[in-house]
């Protein structure tokens, strides 16, 4: 029977499961089917902390959060939804002199990439989070482009 079948089985509706759906079905995928227990959307996984950022650790991971970026901002006019993304801009402390000089070779590679990434003092990094107490760490990347998904 016809509807005993699909192409692709989805497991979760949450944010991964559900765009994967979209995803699958956008490239030519036939019946999609996502099974999920509850509500879709309505859950939540320590891996989907709705976090959105081009501050990655290597090329390729740098390269998915500008695609993921680019992808929220075209998401209204190609699909007629918001997922509430905002560019608040992200931080990322260092608080050891071997996270500095990580922070700084990322910077650099990301720098490569195209990013507008810089690297902050602890004084610059204030000015940007008063709520941040300078003197609890050595300085910071920041991206005026990252920010989160938030639900308004």
């Amino acid at each position: 029977m016809a509807g005993d079948r699909a192409e692709l089985v989805v497991v979760g509706a949450g944010t991964i499961g559900a765009w994967a759906a979209c995803f699958a079905r956008a490239d030519g995928a036939g019946r999609v089917v996502v099974i999920e227990r509850g509500r879709a959307g309505e859950g939540a996984s320590s891996r989907a902390a709705g976090i959105v950022r081009a501050q990655g650790g290597t090329p390729t991971t740098t390269a998915l959060g500008r695609w993921s970026i680019d992808f929220y901002h075209g998401q209204q006019e190609r699909y007629g939804t918001d997922s509430g993304f905002r560019e608040l801009g992200y931080l990322i402390l260092a608080t050891t002199p071997e996270e500095v000089r990580a922070g700084r070779e990322r910077v650099a590679m990301q720098r490569t990439s195209g990013l507008d990434v810089r690297w902050l003092s602890p004084a610059e990094t204030v000015k940007l989070n008063p709520h941040l107490e300078a003197k609890s760490f050595l300085g910071a990347s920041y991206l005026a482009t990252d920010w989160c998904i938030a639900i308004e």
